[in-house]
């Protein structure tokens, strides 16, 4: 009742489509609230659990696997994943998850890849790592108000077998169920669509275990669990969602800074809050976006985070400031994106600790790739790309990436603006809103 009366409590704008869907059928916030309220009071437990069972449609089966999904609050528990209250507005995109549960309906038991650590990670088998590997199990679909699919670039991770093969199994017996959480703002970038506000509907589809990924983990491990794991396209019926336009625009940079076009491609760089300022002792997450200027499609080979690349920072009025960058080992994913004209893809970039001291710099937590050590004041900084920039073979040496046609070349972004404050003199009033 709580997670409904959460609900209500927003005032539904007219203009929404809640707003239109309740004026048409002359019905006040205030009325089904209280209805609400009743009902709740008056139903016994049972009652909801055969609502949940029944209200929720489920969506076409396929290889014996079917699938239903609404939208929730991130902050959901994935030891209560419920889909009886489904949350069909939020104040900011980071809110916006999605409850999803997949049922066998085959007449015999059907192994699925779950989102849990599997049994090469010792104690940690078990444990969840759902923000991480539902970005390789699932897909969404966006779609404006007007039903419209909102279209994105089609990305390839190349090595993706890296992943799935640490996942673990799960097998449902017919008629058995098994239920996900997907929050899609803690994804890849370059995976995932970050969605400005608006009114959206959203189908979620499970496609299990590709077969291009299958045939790579069956070279180095043939006996695994995972080869057993369905493979398809269950998708669920579309699902409603709003989310609400913040109230002030809180510093956020107007728009994106774009560098000089290259082969057809032009790059910005921008931060991951969309906020251009920061306080000394801030460590700010960085966001490139290259986006295709041309007639034709393109294909980008490149790893699947830019946490290399060079940044650079010049103060208004002054010279350059020196970055320090910190090279981090570990195996860092390859991806191919196809950009269609005018599509945009984002990479997420590393991040970047902004410092007053040297011994402030040094305080950063590990992982830190850049730092900059300088006085309050207003600068730009730049960033600076080679892609591919990497090379991959698989075990008996057939190139996977990149593949002849994928583009190659430097690109530079914009001189993006840069605030920065004292940690002590800036009132966060005069962080949110700079003059």
């Amino acid at each position: 009742m709580q997670s409904l009366l959460w609900q209500l409590s927003f005032d539904v704008r007219p203009d929404s489509r809640i707003g239109r869907m309740l004026r048409a059928a002359s019905i006040t916030p205030a009325l089904l609230c209280t209805t609400a309220i009743a009902f709740l009071l008056h139903s016994p437990a049972s009652i909801a659990a055969s609502d949940e069972s029944e209200a929720v449609s489920w969506g076409e089966a396929h290889n014996g696997l079917q699938l239903r999904a609404v939208p929730v609050m991130s902050a959901m528990s994935e030891d209560d994943i419920d889909l009886s209250s489904p949350m069909p507005l939020f104040t900011n995109r980071s809110e916006v998850a999605f409850a999803v549960e997949v049922r066998n309906i085959s007449d015999k038991p059907l192994v699925i890849l779950d989102t849990r650590y599997g049994n090469s990670f010792g104690a940690h088998k078990g444990k969840s790592n759902s923000d991480n590997y539902s970005q390789y199990l699932f897909e969404i679909d966006y779609f404006d108000k007007n039903g419209n699919k909102i279209a994105k670039p089609h990305v390839q991770i190349v090595d993706a077998h890296m992943i799935v093969s640490g996942m673990l199994t799960a097998e449902l017996a017919p008629k058995q169920s098994h239920r996900f959480l997907l929050r899609p703002e803690t994804w890849n970038p370059v995976i995932g669509q970050r969605l400005p506000a608006g009114e959206y509907s959203a189908v979620i589809r499970y496609r299990g275990i590709a077969a291009p990924v299958s045939e790579r983990i069956a070279e180095y491990r043939p006996t695994s669990k995972v080869l057993e794991a369905w493979s398809g396209d269950a998708a669920s019926p579309k699902t409603a969602f709003e989310i609400r336009p913040p109230q002030s625009d809180n510093g956020q940079q107007k728009s994106l800074t774009w560098g000089e076009p290259v082969k057809g491609l032009r790059a910005a760089v921008a931060f991951g809050t969309g906020r251009p300022i920061c306080r000394h002792g801030d460590r700010a997450d960085l966001q490139l976006h290259i986006q295709n200027v041309s007639q034709d499609p393109i294909t980008i080979c490149s790893p699947a985070w830019l946490t290399d690349a060079r940044l650079s920072a010049r103060r208004i009025g002054g010279g350059a400031v020196n970055v320090g960058h910190t090279w981090y080992s570990g195996w860092t994913l390859s991806c191919r994106v196809t950009l269609l004209p005018g599509q945009t893809t984002t990479y997420f970039a590393g991040n970047v600790g902004i410092a007053g001291t040297p011994v402030q710099a040094a305080d950063f937590p590990h992982v830190t790739n850049r730092t900059i050590v300088t006085p309050p004041g207003n600068y730009r900084m730049q960033f600076e790309v080679n892609l591919p920039g990497m090379s991959l073979e698989d075990g008996k040496g057939k190139q996977l990436a990149p593949l002849e046609g994928d583009w190659e070349g430097k690109l530079t972004t914009g001189k993006a603006p840069l605030i920065i404050f004292g940690a002590a003199d800036a009132t966060d009033d005069k962080v949110q809103n700079p003059e």
